[in-house]
């Protein structure tokens, strides 16, 4: 029987009939300031459309690996032997367009003639042998040319007019050779989305131990044994330095619920 001036709810959380659980977990409270970005919905897609300001940004460069940079407004962006840049150039574009670095430090996007790129050829392989002699320009030409103050491109049209095999091979040869010059001797870079297989190849790339060697595609294939989705609840163990936690993330598209416990396997 219920005790007096006690109503039956009451008596009966008091028995605890009807007890609710009690959340152990400490409520954290995050401060926020003024400038601090609103993570919405249209802050989240404009910031894997356009490069920001003086966040971390990913380049791709000639050599194919990814450089981690912070474009700062007013300064200039340095990419080691690739050269330096003006970040304002840069900062608002979209994602995706490579530029080409100037000797003023001024950028401009890499354009390709595409109709001229898809012209048919009759050009074969077949006659062409590589006795060394088909390149008629020497290292120290090539020297002399850059100490003189020549373009990367005014150095791979002067390769090609002395390469007497070039006009010999097929489209696709006469690419591969462009594309290797261009990587030698323009200054160019390619600002990639922050995705999460961007962010996880340049991390396996970099600092593969930090992520525990995790490569992006066995990280794909834990997501999709694990059946990560919106609106389910999952518990992460995450010893690779929050990748699995941000990659769940993703995939919940903020509509379900998750637990996680970061752990250092070397202590």
């Amino acid at each position: 029987m219920a005790e007096e001036g006690l109503s039956s709810d009451s008596a009966s959380q008091a028995n605890g009939r009807d007890h609710q659980p009690v959340s152990y977990m400490p409520e954290v409270k995050r401060a926020r300031t003024e400038d601090a970005p609103v993570l919405d919905n249209a802050y989240l897609r404009h910031r894997v459309m356009f490069v920001p300001a003086n966040q971390p940004v990913l380049l791709r460069l000639p050599s194919g690996m990814t450089k981690q940079v912070v474009l700062e407004s007013g300064k200039l962006v340095s990419i080691g032997k690739f050269g330096s840049f003006h970040a304002d150039e840069v900062v608002g574009k979209p994602f995706g367009p490579t530029y080409e670095i100037k000797s003023d430090g001024h950028v401009e996007i890499m354009q390709q003639d595409v109709a001229e790129a898809l012209v048919e050829t009759e050009a074969t392989n077949e006659n062409i042998f590589d006795d060394g002699e088909s390149q008629s320009l020497s290292y120290e030409d090539i020297k002399a040319l850059k100490d003189a103050g020549a373009s990367g491109r005014e150095i791979i049209q002067k390769q090609l007019e002395g390469n007497k095999s070039y006009e010999l091979r097929t489209a696709y040869s006469q690419d591969k050779i462009m594309k290797r010059k261009e990587s030698k001797h323009l200054k160019f870079f390619t600002p990639i989305p922050p995705s999460l297989n961007n962010v996880a190849w340049y991390n396996f790339e970099r600092h593969p131990d930090k992520i525990r060697y995790l490569r992006p595609d066995s990280l794909s294939q834990m997501l999709s044994f694990a059946n990560v989705q919106s609106g389910g609840k999952y518990v992460v163990v995450d010893g690779a330095g929050g990748l699995l936690t941000g990659a769940v993330l993703e995939r919940m598209a903020g509509k379900s619920t998750m637990l996680t416990q970061e752990v250092d396997l070397y202590t």
